[in-house]
């Protein structure tokens, strides 16, 4: 066990940007990375991008936010409980008319 002066001492030379920096930055094989308004991070499946839903989302990213530069995020307008919901959704194979509204 560590005594309190030596725990003081390795946590004034922890960075406090290694905290925020052990977050995984790429997406697993056949998926992409999306971040939601609240920025909440989500890895949707490629295959989803073929859904009417998502690629109005898509579209609607576009118009408020415009494209992404080089390097940026590709952001939703949508916070991530509706995103959530939209990706239940889709896994569960709705319906034509469903996609339509």
């Amino acid at each position: 066990m560590l005594s309190p002066k030596r725990f003081l001492s390795k946590a004034r030379n922890c960075q406090p940007s290694d905290f925020n920096t052990r977050q995984k930055k790429t997406s697993e094989k056949g998926h992409f990375v999306v971040y939601t308004s609240d920025e909440m991070r989500f890895e949707v499946p490629l295959s989803h991008l073929n859904n009417a839903i998502f690629q109005e989302l898509l579209k609607m990213s576009e118009d408020e936010f415009g494209l992404p530069a080089a390097k940026g995020r590709l952001t939703l307008p949508c916070n991530a409980v509706f995103l959530e919901y939209v990706l239940s959704l889709i896994q569960r194979h709705p319906s034509k008319e469903t996609e339509n509204h």
